[in-house]
């Protein structure tokens, strides 16, 4: 007997034309729904939506290594994305075989033989992950639902639904085994087990038509659910452009608005209306998990700011076609500022949706067209050159009775040191300049600093006073090119991020390193060696725009390594200290996320809590100050262990 696909059994023919029937109408009102979703995206080139289709296909892998992060919500959500995967190929050859190729020739077929066999075990194997899979759903949805999540009503019928699709595809497959003893138990192994409580079973045909109409229903109902509800996440993720933790760029070039003579230019997110359709296409692939509310330090510190909560008002003024001011309705103020822009929300968004860019460009908006700042810290830079509001003459005071060289411009030089605003002016992040400098010239590297050196302009950005960062910019790169150098070196990670991901939109490309990778090169090429023993343990925090914006974490790590006899501690999660996007100079409400996140570090008791950014130095600081723990532990900056160390 030759082993096959045997379509509809004990299915009429009354049964199986209803349910044609009901699949083309629940086409067309999927259909009906696609149309009325792009209308809303307002595409125009579809190039770009191919080119985006192709280039979030191969993040298929990365996305689903994010989501599993979380174990328990990664391995569901894998196992469901798997097995219905699985089931729809599987359920396209069943069409293809049967309605098509059948069709043409009836001794047409493609699931016989070892072929089917190998297919009936794939499918139940996958039928049997993704009942796994909608089982984890329901248990973490109704018994141990963490807070991010919301349950709404689509929230608890479609696993329900779903998971009635897969158990009732089971008891259709054991009934059929039962009824008709069929030949691949072997293969239909869920089936099987299934088939044993059918055995002597009066009236099967009927309780299984019946259950194949319920079935049957479960497609026809399920297939519009994929435009209509959460589930539409999953075609968004192709067609949504995946989005890094770099800011959008600006829609304007300063100097190229100056040079055209045209005022009109718009700055920042006004309304609705100004998304263009990535942006639309992004906000509405947002699936609602709260993994960027969990992952942000603001919100953590109980400040009025979800990342998630932030998508969410935008998709729905986006969806209901309001498009009214951004900043009077959709967000609010207080959550613009609350912002470290630590980028933690978009690399942990499975979906690549970029939460910071509309935080970023309504500060824009906020500051260019309606001149609220919330800080003096623009006005500082503007008119001192730096945040702090000191005078300009003292940016070179760090330097006194030090070995440090101008550079020249007559003479090549093979190090710049850039200090920057911090490390200038502020007294403790003085210290982490100087024991650089002392670093640098025991090890007899040649370097130099810029007598011109100013702002690099990332407050400004941040804060979102783009046309001021503008100027900043093209008076820094008038400066650099000046000079001869072959690198840029900087202690501050918010310069460093600059100068390596800002700067070259306007045509200069800098070889620049953090500190903590010039460090490394001198430990990896033995210029760094035998250094004095420290019997401590060190707690080391990664800066987030050395972290998330431009993964440096290892070499920090093999730095502290290479001291003799001192022991390490790694904290389970990352969360930034409160000083970026502003926080140094913002005022908050509530509990200060610098303090939180030490107390993440204090419970592991270590002798020394390190970094490599003065701002994360003068946050913790600070926070050893509010909480009364000044003298219990120090705060380093990863070159100052390393400079004391030096034998």
């Amino acid at each position: 007997m030759i082993i096959q696909r045997e379509h509809f059994i004990m299915v009429p023919e009354w049964a199986i034309l209803i349910l044609y029937i009901s699949v083309v109408f629940s086409l067309i009102f999927t259909l009906y729904g696609v149309y009325r979703r792009f209308s809303i995206y307002r595409i125009h080139n579809y190039g770009l939506l191919l080119s985006t289709l192709r280039k979030k296909t191969s993040l298929v892998l990365q996305s689903e290594l994010r989501l599993l992060r979380e174990r328990y919500g990664g391995l569901m959500h894998t196992l469901i994305v798997v097995g219905l995967a699985i089931l729809a190929v599987g359920t396209f050859l069943v069409f293809f075989e049967y309605d098509i190729l059948m069709r043409v020739n009836p001794n047409y077929r493609i699931l016989t033989g070892s072929i089917y066999l190998v297919y009936e075990f794939i499918l139940d194997l996958a039928g049997g992950l993704l009942l796994v899979g909608l089982i984890m759903v329901i248990i973490r949805r109704i018994i141990f639902k963490p807070n991010r999540l919301e349950n709404r009503v689509e929230d608890i019928i479609v696993p329900f639904l779903l998971l009635y699709g897969g158990l009732s595809g089971f008891i259709l497959e054991g009934l059929r085994i039962a009824t008709k003893g069929l030949q691949h138990t072997q293969s239909s192994f869920i089936g099987y087990i299934f088939s044993i409580s059918f055995l002597n079973m009066n009236n099967i045909e009927k309780i299984y038509l019946a259950i194949w109409i319920s079935h049957a229903l479960t497609l026809v109902v399920t297939l519009p659910l994929f435009i209509y509800s959460k589930l539409r996440h999953f075609p968004l993720f192709f067609i949504s452009p995946p989005y890094s933790v770099y800011e959008f760029k600006p829609s304007f070039n300063l100097s190229e608005v100056l040079k055209s003579k045209k005022i009109d230019f718009k700055v920042g997110l006004e309304s609705i209306d100004a998304l263009n359709w990535s942006q639309r296409v992004n906000i509405d692939a947002c699936v609602n998990c709260g993994r960027c509310q969990d992952a942000c330090p603001a919100y953590r510190a109980n400040i009025v700011l979800s990342p998630k909560a932030i998508i969410q008002k935008l998709r729905e003024s986006m969806v209901k076609g309001i498009c009214n001011v951004v900043t009077d309705l959709a967000l609010h103020e207080s959550e613009i500022w609350a912002c470290t822009t630590c980028g933690e929300c978009v690399i942990t968004c499975p979906i690549f949706i970029n939460p910071l860019n509309y935080i970023l460009e309504s500060r824009r908006y906020l500051v260019t067209n309606l001149g609220k700042v919330p800080t003096s810290a623009l006005f500082n830079i503007m008119v001192r050159g730096n945040p702090y509001g000191l005078p300009r003459s003292d940016r070179r005071n760090w330097m006194r009775d030090l070995n440090v060289n101008y550079a020249k411009e007559d003479e090549e030089v093979e190090l710049i040191l850039w200090i920057g605003c911090a490390g200038a002016y502020d007294s403790r992040a003085q210290k982490i300049a100087k024991s650089l400098v002392l670093l640098l010239n025991k090890l007899n590297v040649k370097f130099a600093v810029l007598k011109e050196e100013e702002c690099c302009g990332e407050l400004a950005r941040r804060l979102g006073d783009e046309i001021l960062f503008q100027e900043i910019a093209e008076r820094n790169i008038e400066t650099f090119r000046k000079y001869r150098f072959k690198q840029i070196v900087t202690l501050c990670p918010h310069c460093y991020n600059t100068f390596r991901n800002d700067y070259p939109d306007f045509n200069m490309k800098l070889n620049v390193k953090s500190h903590v990778e010039l460090i490394y090169d001198l430990v990896v090429n033995g210029k760094i060696r035998a250094l004095s023993p420290l019997n401590k343990i060190v707690a080391y925090h990664d800066p987030c725009y050395l972290r998330n914006y431009n993964e440096i974490l290892i070499e920090s790590r093999k730095i502290l390594k290479s001291i003799p006899e001192l022991r390490t501690v790694e904290i389970s999660k990352h969360f930034c200290c409160g000083g970026g996007g502003g926080g140094n100079w913002i005022e908050s409400e509530g509990v200060r996320i610098n303090v939180q996140r030490l107390e993440d570090f204090i419970r592991d008791n270590p002798d020394i809590i390190a970094t490599a950014c003065p701002y994360c130095v003068s946050m913790f600081e600070d926070a050893l100050k509010l909480k009364d723990l000044e003298g219990k532990f120090e705060i380093k900056d990863l070159c100052e262990i390393v400079c004391s160390g030096l034998r």
